[in-house]
């Protein structure tokens, strides 16, 4: 969001590392969140849900009005763009993360219950 409001093109650079650097981090971490929070029969539709989230996202994000060049409307789309997300994410500041091996009965000492050996 904050791209829609630099005035020079270092400060544009800046700001789009800075996006990098937090697509970087969610993406390595989310995973495991999203591990820890459903059980296996609804993990998969989870984990699917946020991958797929991510190319749909990119796919729209390149609406053929962004190719004309406006700076104007390129900052407006910057703006209106990140707006869902920060709102979101101040929405979601509150919540902790959930203690791991939690999906899989372990608790936060994280040893779950003995699975029988098949032999």
């Amino acid at each position: 969001m904050l791209t829609g409001f630099a005035r020079s093109i270092e400060v544009l650079l800046w700001y789009r590392v800075l996006v990098g650097v937090g697509e970087a981090s969610y993406a390595t971490v989310s995973p495991s969140l999203i591990s820890d929070l459903y059980k296996g029969e609804r993990r998969n539709t989870a984990l699917t849900i946020f991958y797929v989230a991510i190319p749909v996202g990119a796919g729209l994000g390149k609406h053929p009005r962004g190719t004309d060049g406006g700076a104007l409307l390129m900052r407006n789309a910057f703006v209106w763009a990140g707006a869902p997300g920060l709102l979101l994410a101040l929405v979601l500041l509150p919540f902790q993360d959930p203690p791991r091996g939690e999906a899989e009965g372990a608790g936060a000492s994280g040893r779950g219950k003995p699975t029988p050996k098949t032999s």
